[in-house]
């Protein structure tokens, strides 16, 4: 069974190497079948060329260029178009995801034969500001979705079956991808399970999120909830053109 973990990268060329180089050993020592969809995700600094490095030594490991960049979520679902995994699933390209913590999920959901699993951060290093924006949307989102029991909506990895995948359908381009995913694969009534991982400081680069990113946060939630959305498929996102190399 062959994993995919994609990995969006924008202006994280520092990154590049520090997260894919220990998740390759880890996948490797725990002999699991796996590719590494690494996404320039619009970069305009010289991140593409360390992921052509990576990409040179890894044979495992994949290029997806984005040309511009439209949203994290934008990035996250052109690698997962280009996946060829059984299981697919994600992590940022920041570094706080432990390699160990991507193999954990991974065994969770194919020992106890989940559809969807995921990290769940419970032990973290952020600045306030990073934390008090993670428990502003968690709130939010246990407000509009009552019935959803998680305490951790953009933890990662967020791994889940490709028969999942094709049911699901996301379509948020934004920071909402997350959210999306977690309510549809709860209505969607499969098996699904968390599991508690450390989230480590942020070494190198900076953050992309902020305040704005609450209210886009906030706007999409409202909107998916009045509007039923979590139901089915919100509407296909204009499609924009990305190449792959590998």
């Amino acid at each position: 069974m062959l994993l995919s973990v994609v990995i969006p990268f924008f202006n994280e060329s520092t990154n590049v190497s520090a997260v894919a180089e220990p998740l390759v050993l880890a996948l490797r020592q725990a002999g699991i079948s796996y590719e590494l969809v690494l996404v320039d995700n619009g970069s305009w600094d010289d991140t593409r060329q360390h992921i052509h490095a990576t990409v040179a030594k890894h044979p495992e490991a994949r290029l997806v260029v984005v040309e511009r960049n439209h949203g994290y979520g934008w990035g996250i679902l052109e690698g997962l178009r280009h996946a060829r995994g059984d299981v697919l699933g994600f992590i940022m390209g920041d570094g706080q995801v432990k390699p160990e913590s991507v193999v954990r999920v991974y065994k969770t959901l194919i020992q106890e034969n989940l559809e969807f699993c995921k990290g769940t951060r419970v032990v973290r290093y952020d600045g306030w500001q990073r934390v008090l924006l993670t428990r502003w949307g968690n709130r939010l989102f246990r407000l509009c979705f009552p019935t959803l029991k998680t305490s951790d909506i953009n933890g990662t990895p967020k791994l889940f079956t490709r028969r999942l995948y094709e049911q699901m359908k996301p379509r948020s381009t934004d920071w909402f991808l997350d959210a999306e995913l977690v309510i549809k694969a709860s209505t969607a009534r499969v098996a699904m399970g968390e599991v508690p991982v450390e989230s480590p400081p942020r070494q190198l680069g900076r953050s992309h999120v902020n305040w704005g990113t609450v209210m886009e946060f906030l706007w999409n939630l409202l909107r998916y909830r009045v509007n039923g959305l979590h139901r089915c498929p919100m509407p296909a996102a204009n499609p924009r053109t990305s190449t792959t190399s590998s």
